[in-house]
Order: structure tokens, then C-alpha cells, then sequence
């Protein structure tokens, strides 16, 4: 049976792929895969950014993946996260802005050189991630891992940006609609 845990730094509520019995597997080529694949929006409806939450499904080039792009947000300080999920369940990205920290997991014990995120994870292992950080999975762990956030994000105070930034990020080359505020 599938665990979830709550991340008292992020406040997000994830599967754990710590248990050894989880489903879901995939390996870092996998994951650059899946990331790299043009995505593309399923519907043309309006997103609201000044929503607390809402997903969107969204289909790959070949049509053989389905992923799903995650918003949430509070309204009462500036706290959200964007996140994408592939087969239904699988966090590949997701960006948390508004936490107060986030605590690496140490050193994995099989560390694969070839991986490409070894410097990173090498560099950020057992760390604490203060400020705006990106989750990005790994096998073994779901998305346990997170980074400050690199140079495609340029503002964090500015969500609908961040939100724009992320989808670039994930690929995503029809995005849905999305404004701010109410209709």
C-alpha cells in the first residue's frame, strides 16, 4: 500500500518512494526523458492564477504520455507551488516558492556518476534549501531531492511569471491560458 508523508518544511503531502514496495520507477534517463518531451495543453479553458489550485492535463508529441501541471497557492501570504506529474502520480518537476526550508536527503547510497544530476545532488546532499528551490525526481525517491532554483527562474515574488518560467522548463509548448486575478 502506497505511504504518503507530509514534508514539514514544504507542507506538501507526497507519496513516499522510500517504501520499497511502491510502484512507480524510473530512471534518471527516464526522467530527462519525460521532462524533454514537448507537452502540449488537452483543453483551451482559462486558468486563474489568484485561484488556490487547479491542474491541467496535458498530452506529449507522440502521444504516448500523459502528464498533469499542478498549481497551488495560498491566499494568505506568498506561498505556492507549480508541479509536473507524469502517469498520473509521478512528481518530475516541481517548484516550491514561500517555504521556509527544505532538507535534502544525505547522500544516496547508489550514486550513479552517469547520472546526469550528480553534481547537483552530490553539491546539495543532507543540505537545507532555504528560499524558492525546484524538486526534481529521482529514482529511489520520489522528489524528495530539491536545488535553489537556477537561471530560468528570474523573479519568485511574480507567480504568474514563475508559472510561465515553469512550463518552459517542463516543456510545455501550448501552454493553457492563465491570467490574474478574477473574471
Amino acid at each position: 500500500m502506497k505511504q504518503n508523508r507530509v514534508s514539514e518544511s514544504d507542507g506538501v503531502t507526497e507519496p513516499s518512494c522510500l517504501d520499497e514496495g511502491h510502484k512507480c520507477h524510473l530512471w534518471p534517463l527516464d526522467v530527462e526523458y519525460l521532462i524533454g518531451l514537448r507537452k502540449y495543453a488537452v483543453d483551451k479553458n482559462v486558468r486563474r492564477i489568484s485561484d488556490v489550485g487547479f491542474n491541467v492535463d496535458l498530452y506529449s508529441d507522440d502521444s504516448r504520455e500523459d502528464f498533469i501541471l499542478d498549481f497551488h497557492r495560498s491566499h494568505m501570504v506568498l506561498k505556492y507551488t507549480c508541479q509536473c506529474r507524469c502517469r498520473k502520480e509521478i512528481p518530475l518537476l516541481r517548484v516550491d516558492v514561500g517555504y521556509k526550508y527544505h532538507r535534502n536527503p544525505i547522500r544516496p547510497k547508489k550514486l550513479d556518476s552517469d547520472d546526469p544530476m550528480y553534481d547537483l545532488i552530490e553539491q546539495y546532499a543532507g543540505e537545507e534549501i532555504t528560499g524558492p528551490h525546484i524538486h526534481i525526481y529521482r529514482e529511489g525517491y520520489w522528489d524528495t531531492w530539491a536545488f535553489p532554483l537556477d537561471e530560468d527562474f528570474t523573479d519568485a515574488e511574480d507567480v504568474l511569471k514563475t508559472y510561465e518560467q515553469f512550463m518552459r522548463k517542463c516543456n510545455v509548448v501550448t501552454p493553457p491560458t492563465i491570467r490574474w486575478g478574477p473574471e
